[in-house]
């Protein structure tokens, strides 16, 4: 079992913290489907009404230009693959056999402090955000929305100073890609959880 978690957590790596100027690039944000019942194409619609895929686009570069735009300050990124099961569905918490494997599709995740003690997320492909005072976190009720993943897992991880968090993913919701597991892993990282060998089974056990 902790070689399958292994494989499936094996990208979720920090990604970058400075970069060239010569691969910035200017893109708008992405529409956001409010339902999350409905599946989403793996061919998005970009500038110009062009279509690609997003596996070949710079999504660390275009998270990376948009946090420094809004908070004015230079991120840690971290990835977070989605995944397929090789064999197995449903399986794994009925003690059956399973083989999860991660795929090039991902959620990446920005964060760098700041000093107003604000936990404060913005979602790239929403263009929407939320913020709460760090100390009132672990009495946060669900509001039934997507917040509420990346609100569950930072309450896993005690923190005493403002974060500014800001979200860009490439998993289409509802497809069967654990597009909600890759965005808790990210949000992990970037919460500050050690992607140590021992605590990886933990992270994937959120």
């Amino acid at each position: 079992t902790t070689e399958i978690y292994t494989l499936s957590l094996h990208d979720a790596l920090p990604i970058c913290r400075y970069h060239p100027v010569a691969y910035r690039h200017n893109r708008s944000g992405r529409p956001c489907r409010s339902d999350a019942s409905e599946r989403q194409s793996l061919l998005r619609h970009f500038d110009a009404h062009l279509r690609e895929r997003d596996a070949l686009a710079v999504p660390a570069q275009i998270l990376i230009d948009a946090f420094e735009q809004r908070f004015k300050t230079t991120p840690d990124v971290f990835r977070a693959p989605g995944r397929v099961n090789l064999i197995g569905e449903h399986t794994d918490y009925n003690l059956g056999f399973v083989l999860p494997i991660a795929i090039d599709l991902a959620c990446y995740t920005a964060s760098a402090p700041n000093r107003d003690g604000m936990f404060r997320v913005y979602s790239l492909n929403c263009s929407e955000e939320r913020e709460w005072p760090v100390d009132c976190l672990a009495t946060l009720q669900p509001a039934h929305h997507w917040t509420d993943y990346v609100i569950g897992v930072a309450r896993q991880i005690p923190r005493q100073r403002g974060l500014n968090l800001m979200i860009f993913s490439t998993v289409p919701i509802g497809s069967g890609l654990s597009s909600s597991a890759s965005l808790e892993v990210s949000t992990a990282l970037a919460t500050g959880w050690t992607l140590k060998t021992e605590n990886r089974v933990e992270l994937a056990r959120l």
